[in-house]
């Protein structure tokens, strides 16, 4: 793959800086036309070009460090049960370590990251019976408060998850746009649960959550799962903005369920047994050299 560039062929205030930083601090702050850089560069957008994570488009450098590991983990670039080599991560991305341990801590505290004491950092790899356990739960939990919250929704609850189904809808299916859509399908969620009268059931789903968001991670970039994740939402809403709690539970659980059923349909892909063919989750374009 032919690189970014160089310092000598980017102006700017200070000469000699990596390209990669100079991108992230500089062009990031800017707001640059990602797609026009994407074509310069001949970068392949879909996330498996080690320069892409260059692109998230926000100006703090903590955040974009967040993003870029996190993309990583989705892309499988950074394999399940593997450790993350945060002096070599530092280098390639352009960082120093710190802004790299806060993202780790922020991944540890989403379940995506397991950190060991001595050992390191490992991205959680979870097997057959953890995705089925865990969407087990998650339909029997979810439904409740969704039956639960029905009737005590305001307006501006209801506005507010319209909100979120209107950012699904305009979140375009394309690997660079997954964790926008992984963040607006989780906070419909959140909305529900942080709403519940409930407390235990909420403190349950907050710890099911913490197990949940690394197959979400994975679930979302499956085959169809996203147009079909947007229409699941929007049953859900129809039935909540009816103020029909029966109706609602009933949806939630057919979202959870089709979710566990597409999840061990491509439970390899799920998983990532090399030793096995799987289709790719996400088409990949190889810039050219």
């Amino acid at each position: 793959m032919r690189p970014l560039g160089n310092p000598a062929s980017v102006s700017g205030p200070r000469k000699g800086i990596k390209y990669n930083e100079f991108f992230l601090k500089n062009f990031l702050t800017n707001r640059v036309d990602q797609d026009r850089v994407y074509t310069k560069y001949n970068i392949s957008p879909a996330g498996h070009g080690k320069n892409v994570r260059k692109l998230i488009d926000n100006p703090n450098l903590r955040i974009q460090t967040y993003k870029i590991l996190k993309n990583m983990i989705i892309t499988r670039e950074i394999l399940p049960g593997k450790k993350i080599r945060e002096e070599k991560l530092a280098k390639e991305i352009g960082v120093s370590r710190t802004p790299i341990r806060e993202a780790l801590f922020r991944l540890e505290n989403e379940g995506i990251v397991k950190i060991i004491t001595r050992r390191g950092a490992f991205v959680v790899k979870p097997t057959k019976e953890d995705i089925v356990e865990i969407l087990q739960v998650r339909e029997v939990l979810e439904a409740l408060i969704v039956r639960l919250v029905t009737p005590l929704l305001e307006e501006t609850d209801i506005r507010e998850l319209r909100s979120c189904l209107e950012k699904l809808r305009a979140t375009p299916e394309k690997e660079r746009h997954i964790i926008d859509y992984n963040d607006s399908e989780l906070r419909f969620h959140d909305l529900l649960r942080k709403k519940c009268p409930n407390q235990m059931l909420r403190r349950m789903m907050a710890t099911v959550n913490t197990r949940l968001q690394i197959i979400r991670l994975r679930t979302v970039v499956l085959p169809g799962r996203a147009k079909k994740t947007l229409d699941e939402h929007a049953a859900i809403l129809k039935m909540i903005e009816k103020g029909n709690a029966e109706e609602a539970e009933l949806m939630m659980r057919r979202h959870v369920i089709s979710v566990r059923t597409m999840a061990l349909e491509n439970i390899d892909a799920m998983l990532w047994n090399p030793g096995r063919k799987t289709k790719k989750l996400i088409p990949t374009r190889k810039a050219e050299k």
